[in-house]
């Protein structure tokens, strides 16, 4: 049986605590409630499906991947926005992290060969408000997270794996 899967960096737990504060914001005044499903992250590699083998696999992937890479501080700064569906807290560029998410779709891909590599579309990011923001409420959403000024440094020092349990992104 497969479940569904994504591999993500979570912030440490007071950024967590953080982030989730804008994420009841966002249902509360908003009515965007569907990013709570997950907790904070930075996905770096998209939703896809896998058996439990095919899970174990990957978590030992993760952990050699790990061991072989570089400590890397993650900067995130201020919110941006997808069009007019999507506001997040906005992630640095930063190279090490763009190198990390290569390697690990180099490892995850020869355990699940149908995982297509986005790595050409990677906007790091952690979403406040998802696509059930709705268009008319958008530019007072907007208007809200936009003059928060939000500014974090942190450690990435892990990788999540997580997966679907029908309802929400549980970590595994």
């Amino acid at each position: 049986m497969e479940h569904l899967y994504f591999i993500a960096i979570l912030p440490d737990n007071i950024i967590r605590d953080e982030v989730m504060e804008f994420k009841f914001v966002a249902r509360d005044r908003f009515n965007s409630s569907k990013a709570l499903n997950s907790p904070p992250h930075i996905t770096i590699v998209p939703p896809f499906k896998c058996s439990y083998k095919e899970q174990k696999e990957i978590l030992k992937s993760l952990k050699q991947t790990l061991k072989s890479t570089k400590k890397i501080y993650i900067t995130l700064n201020g919110f941006n926005r997808f069009d007019k569906r999507v506001i997040y807290i906005d992630v640095e560029k930063n190279k090490n992290l763009y190198d990390l998410k290569n390697k690990v779709m180099v490892s995850i891909v020869k355990i699940v060969p149908q995982i297509a590599n986005d790595s050409e579309r990677f906007k790091p990011h952690m979403t406040i408000a998802f696509r059930d923001l709705k268009k008319e409420v958008f530019p007072d959403a907007w208007n809200y997270f936009s003059k928060i000024d939000y500014y974090r440094i942190f450690k990435a020092d892990n990788l999540t794996l997580l997966r679907h349990d029908g309802t929400k992104w549980q970590i595994v």
